[in-house]
């Protein structure tokens, strides 16, 4: 049985999301940042919605190769 993971610090403090700077209005999301998976990028929104609930959006990049 797999074992609990013990972190050196708290997720919310990884990194991989920043504050959104350019909120530009109520449907901006809360925090931006990328990732990549299976060698494709993604851009990752999330918002922060009402009693503790978090909405997340992954979006592939465009590939203009």
């Amino acid at each position: 049985m797999p074992k609990k993971a013990t972190y050196s610090r708290p997720i919310r403090d990884m990194g991989f999301l920043q504050p959104n700077q350019r909120i530009v209005g109520p449907s901006s999301p809360d925090y931006v940042g990328e990732i990549v998976v299976d060698d494709v990028p993604y851009r990752v929104s999330l918002w922060n919605e009402s009693k503790d609930r978090k909405t997340v959006s992954l979006q592939p990049l465009a590939d203009y190769s």
